[in-house]
């Protein structure tokens, strides 16, 4: 029989997985596919390099923000990257059937968050895990982290860059948030933090 995904917190995943960045639990199970490197369309032109989303902006859902994104396990892997998070959707514990969940987990409700990510610079981001630096906001405000699975969940498949992921190159990935029962996911959200401007760190997006 298939072991049964399992999920872990973000330092285990971290520590054991050697994958992902800041705000990403994990779970165990067979080796995740790996994500295109064909450059994919997003109906809108890409922002120039250098001409970053400013701290403090808040987008729908459907809507790209270019970021300076650096590796949070590989500080050497950076570049600029579009992030466009496409959908926001609530899911149903029937999706958490066969996961082992931690007893803080148990009862939650997961919501599937699916990213595209496309390389707007010149840096090589091949292998790093670019869209699990998008957190959750729940809806006290409060950040929230993603599940990675170490495995196959058809539901919602992380997956990492490809490689040769360079400029130009974009591809798609999902993202899983836990939220505690009774409460929702509101939104989501990546750092962007200036120091011209510390009190306005995120760029975030809602439905």
């Amino acid at each position: 029989m298939p072991k049964p995904l399992a999920a872990i917190t973000v330092a285990a995943a971290l520590a054991l997985a050697g994958c992902g960045s800041s705000g990403s639990s994990s779970t165990t199970g067979s080796p995740t596919s790996s994500a295109s490197s064909t450059p994919v369309t997003t109906g809108s032109s890409a922002t120039a390099v250098g001409q970053l989303t400013p701290a403090g902006t808040t987008l729908k859902i459907g809507q790209p923000a270019t970021i300076a994104h650096t590796d949070a396990s590989k500080p050497n892997l950076k570049s600029t990257v579009e992030i466009l998070p496409l959908s926001l959707e609530k899911g149903s514990a029937a999706d958490l059937r066969g996961i082992q969940l931690d007893p803080s987990q148990q009862g939650s409700t997961p919501y599937f968050v699916r990213i595209q990510v496309r390389n707007l610079g010149t840096g090589d981001l091949s292998k790093s895990y670019v869209g699990s630096s998008v957190e959750g906001i729940d809806d006290r405000k409060q950040t929230q982290s993603s599940v990675t699975f170490i495995g196959d969940f058809p539901r919602c498949n992380e997956t990492q860059a490809p490689a040769g992921f360079t400029h130009g190159k974009a591809f798609t990935t999902c993202e899983t948030f836990l939220i505690p029962a009774g409460g929702s996911l509101a939104g989501v959200k990546v750092n962007a933090y200036n120091p011209n401007t510390p009190d306005k760190q995120d760029v975030t997006w809602t439905p």
